[in-house]
């Protein structure tokens, strides 16, 4: 975009006071839901964005213009959040995150390839970055193996990890906080 080929994403993620989001993805519930405010930064655009799991595994993301990132849930933002998912519990600010994107788009299959790097989690004082590790994904219409994205990635000798940067970004500043599922990608993290 304007021959920029790594762009800024700045996400502030909405949760409940008891971290209801952050448990339903540790505890592995078929359908859950991620709140959040992403701005991307070199376009000068906004979004509420919804991400919703469903039982079947796919997920399906909502999303709305929003002027910029704010803080605070406004009555428009819940009310929209309320017709999308009929969720109307209070969200509060729980963790802001920041990387750099590229994206990679196949030119035949419907495939996306991100790689994120520079990646650096806030919430309140404190911060944590990770200025060493890259998250690749691959983001399919239909889920397959067979493509060039997957075969570079296995003779690298990657393997698919699943953690989503919120859960990530919370267990790191939350100490205490329970994370058992999330216990191979926080090894293969320090390990890097």
């Amino acid at each position: 975009i304007d021959a920029k080929k790594q762009m800024r994403y700045r996400t502030h993620y909405f949760d409940t006071n008891a971290l209801d989001f952050y448990f339903d993805h540790h505890n592995q519930h078929a359908s859950r839901m991620k709140v959040r405010m992403r701005e991307y930064v070199d376009s000068d655009l906004s979004f509420l964005e919804i991400k919703e799991k469903q039982n079947t595994g796919r997920t399906a993301k909502k999303r709305t213009r929003i002027p910029d990132l704010h803080t605070n849930m406004s009555a428009e933002d819940r009310q929209y959040i309320q017709k999308i998912t009929g969720f109307s519990e209070d969200l509060h600010l729980s963790l802001t995150n920041k990387f750099k994107r590229i994206t990679l788009v196949h030119k035949r299959l419907q495939e996306r390839f991100t790689i994120d790097a520079d990646l650096s989690f806030l919430r309140g004082e404190q911060s944590h970055s990770l200025p060493n590790v890259v998250v690749a994904e691959i983001k399919q219409e239909r889920a397959s193996r067979d493509t060039p994205s997957f075969r570079i990635m296995r003779s690298l000798g990657l393997r698919p990890m699943g953690m989503s940067k919120y859960c990530l970004g919370t267990l790191l500043l939350r100490p205490g906080i329970k994370y058992n599922r999330f216990k191979p990608t926080l090894l293969y993290l320090n390990k890097l």
